[in-house]
């Protein structure tokens, strides 16, 4: 039992162990030795290890740090040639620092939290913002009151979070991880605000979100670097406030993605943001990924519809391509700027927007049986004549089908010199007017059936 707390600053010794030790605190900022052994040990005052250099490990198992309104563990720029474990270690504070700051140190091996318990009222539970972990950080059952800040940080292989509760945020902004981060079984809850943020971070390996995990938050994975997988499978993403569930704009991934929708779509309220969002092969699991789009985002995204018809295009789902470019183009219609709506419509009704140019075709064919209609119905009321020079008989069926043709396919004249006409009576003027309709309608569906199958309506 100490007094006061013991002072080690600056020293150099070979060992430091206080094993089941009962401190009011520890000065060892600058400390310099081989290993720092402090399990099972009670403190009431702030452990200090700023800048200390372990050549070894560093042991602080099962260690309480129950400090009130003074700093837990102050280990900024501590230095650790081999382990960190914190394995069952208890930290509670109240201050605007990290209760367990760790920020910028580096270590070379492991850091390990196994039933850690870390509780701060007034600020970050952890902070490993800037560190270099050699090997990976590993946190399993254990629970963090306020954030788990890991900004910054550069970590050789794994980031396990694994059977761990945190109320707060985990914070992964521009951290470096050689293989994967994984995230297993665990509870997140920052109502309202972001539970998870992993901006702008490089992930090597894979990012899982899996085995029941449940986030009450939002997630942001925006902009980031994963070489091989993500997935989100099993899990539940509940939104409590105004940002999207899941937003991974402009992430970029080196192999699949796998997140299926049923259990996703199930939350209330869930949206997405995946404009800019790039994969290689169409996404995995079950569930419609187009309904995601055209349902559950709360903006127009064109490079997420793109995308997903390129995947599918690839993999030669040329249907289903199809029928994510047309529903892109309904959504811009109803939530973009097309520009002229109207026109915008129109090319939606009649060739679906440039994807199905057979509608302009059967448009066309129905423009033809309307020609042939008002050409019987006009020889019912002597509507027509033989062509000048043409004989009585000019206006036989095979003529008036042509005549019909002639009126409806005008990129066509199918009889050469007309053998039979409208006439200039009052039947063949009403005709004629009728006609002009019929000649609008047929030069408007032929036009649309070449710019159809030239592609010039999806090229504008």
């Amino acid at each position: 039992m100490f007094e006061a707390p013991p002072d080690l600053r600056t020293a150099e010794v070979p060992q430091v162990c206080l094993d089941s030790s009962h401190l009011p605190g520890l000065r060892a900022s600058g400390l310099r030795t081989n290993n720092l052994l402090i399990r099972s040990a009670r403190f009431t005052g702030s452990l200090q290890l700023a800048y200390t250099e372990i050549a070894g490990v560093c042991d602080l198992s099962e260690t309480s740090l129950r400090t009130g309104d003074r700093q837990a563990l102050s280990a900024p720029s501590l230095r650790v040639g081999k382990d960190l474990s914190l394995a069952g270690l208890l930290a509670e504070s109240s201050t605007a620092a990290p209760a367990v700051d760790l920020t910028s140190s580096a270590i070379s091996g492991n850091v390990t939290m196994v039933r850690t318990a870390a509780v701060n009222r007034h600020g970050a539970a952890i902070s490993l913002r800037r560190a270099t972990v050699g090997d990976c950080v590993t946190l399993i059952d254990a629970c963090a009151r306020g954030a788990i800040d890991l900004d910054g940080i550069v970590v050789g292989k794994n980031i396990t979070f694994r059977g761990s509760t945190l109320l707060g945020v985990l914070w992964l902004e521009d951290a470096r991880v050689g293989l994967n981060v994984l995230i297993y079984g665990a509870h997140l809850r920052n109502v309202g605000k972001l539970a998870l943020k992993a901006d702008r971070a490089d992930v090597g390996g894979s990012f899982h979100i899996r085995s029941g995990t449940e986030i009450i938050g939002a997630v942001s994975i925006r902009s980031t670097s994963i070489g091989s997988q993500l997935s989100v499978v099993d899990s539940t993403i509940v939104r409590t406030g105004p940002a999207d569930s899941i937003c991974l704009a402009r992430t970029k991934l080196g192999r699949s993605l796998e997140m299926p929708l049923s259990v996703l779509l199930s939350s209330k309220d869930f949206t997405a943001h995946l404009d800019g969002l790039s994969y290689p092969d169409p996404p995995l699991g079950e569930g419609d990924w187009l309904e995601l789009l055209t349902r559950y985002s709360t903006t127009y995204q064109p490079q997420a519809y793109q995308q997903l018809a390129t995947v599918h295009r690839a993999a030669g789902h040329e249907q289903y391509a199809r029928k994510v470019l047309i529903a892109q183009q309904k959504d811009l219609g109803r939530r973009g700027d097309p520009g002229n709506r109207l026109w915008h419509r129109f090319l939606g009704v009649t060739l679906a927007y440039g994807y199905k140019p057979s509608r302009a075709v059967s448009g066309l064919l129905a423009t033809f049986v309307l020609a042939l209609s008002l050409v019987w119905t006009a020889d019912a009321h002597n509507g027509l004549t033989p062509a000048k020079d043409r004989p009585a008989d000019s206006c036989s069926p095979v003529n008036r089908i042509s005549l019909a043709a002639d009126l409806a396919i005008p990129l066509v004249k199918l009889g050469g010199t007309p053998r039979c006409e409208l006439a200039n009576g009052p039947a063949g003027q009403w005709a004629t007017g009728a006609g002009w309709v019929v000649q609008i309608l047929g030069w408007s569906f032929a036009t649309l059936s070449v710019a159809g199958f030239t592609g010039l309506v999806r090229k504008s």
